[in-house]
């Protein structure tokens, strides 16, 4: 189904779409988060501006670079520059860094419930948040992993079994932070799914960017808004809540995916690059268009 010349921005009330997402987390068969670049910068961790020249003044003194993200592409002469970069960039984003509190804020929402997350962020804060790690594919890797220029295999590893159980029931798409920069791996898919089921319904939280097809306006629920002031308004979802609420609870399950070597299930950094180009983990989305 193509969505061309069809994107609906959405202007109504925040607080009806706000209650329409707290009765869609209470009542879905199952919650598929896709999480982009908006999540990590709605928790404080931005690319540029005050943080970056607080890290990395002298490369923007010497390079140019005004930002964290194209600094990691810059063509540096020697790898002595290369790796002086990326080592203070992951040092900086995945280690010297504490949770930020839309992760746990999430988890809070959804930890009682059926979920699976997808997201391109590679920054190691839905682990460091407590999310079950048999529950998270990370698209384009993390900066804690590392791997050989030549990969030592091409094994993928299949995240499947999710869609194809809950393709025909209840299921939120929950898209947080997604941005247009890279949109085929969690928007425009979401977007498919959700038109391909009448029972899904898609929503999506972003300061800024927030817009559905016509196609699915009737299944959509945009919220424009920073990302860490909507969450702590939909509360937790316990037992006791799902009941008063007159919901079905849904106790905890099981990964829905098959144990896997947790070295191997992903994209991870390596060199020359700072991501390999052979993908490890996953299975393509085309599958779905």
């Amino acid at each position: 189904m193509s969505f061309r010349h069809s994107i609906l921005t959405f202007t109504d009330n925040y607080s009806e779409q706000t209650d329409r997402l707290k009765r869609e987390i209470e009542t879905a068969d199952a919650i598929l988060i896709g999480a982009g670049a908006g999540m990590s910068a709605s928790a404080g961790m931005s690319y540029s501006g005050e943080r970056f020249m607080k890290y990395f003044s002298d490369f923007h003194q010497k390079y140019g670079i005004r930002d964290m993200y194209s600094g990691g592409f810059y063509p540096y002469r020697t790898l002595e520059e290369y790796w002086a970069w990326w080592s203070r960039h992951v040092l900086i984003n995945r280690y010297d860094v504490s949770v930020g509190k839309p992760y746990t804020d999430l988890l809070e929402l959804v930890k009682e419930k059926n979920y699976f997350v997808l997201t391109s962020n590679v920054d190691h804060q839905f682990q460091l948040a407590g999310f079950d790690k048999k529950r998270l594919f990370y698209t384009q890797g993390d900066y804690g992993l590392w791997q050989c220029s030549r990969p030592c295999h091409d094994r993928t590893y299949d995240n499947e079994e999710f869609i194809r159980r809950y393709q025909d029931l209840h299921i939120l798409f929950l898209e947080l932070g997604v941005g247009a920069n890279t949109p085929g791996i969690i928007k425009y898919p979401f977007w498919r799914i959700t038109a391909q089921n009448p029972k899904a319904i898609y929503a999506c939280i972003n300061y800024g960017e927030t817009y559905a097809p016509k196609e699915i306006a009737g299944q959509s629920i945009c919220i424009d808004g920073d990302i860490r002031g909507v969450l702590p308004a939909l509360p937790p979802h316990t037992a006791a809540a799902w009941r008063q609420a007159g919901a079905k609870y849904r106790p905890p399950v099981r990964s829905l995916l098959p144990d896997r070597p947790p070295a191997q299930n992903r994209r991870r950094l390596s060199a020359p690059g700072p991501l390999s180009s052979q993908r490890t983990g996953g299975n393509s989305w085309s599958a779905y268009r």
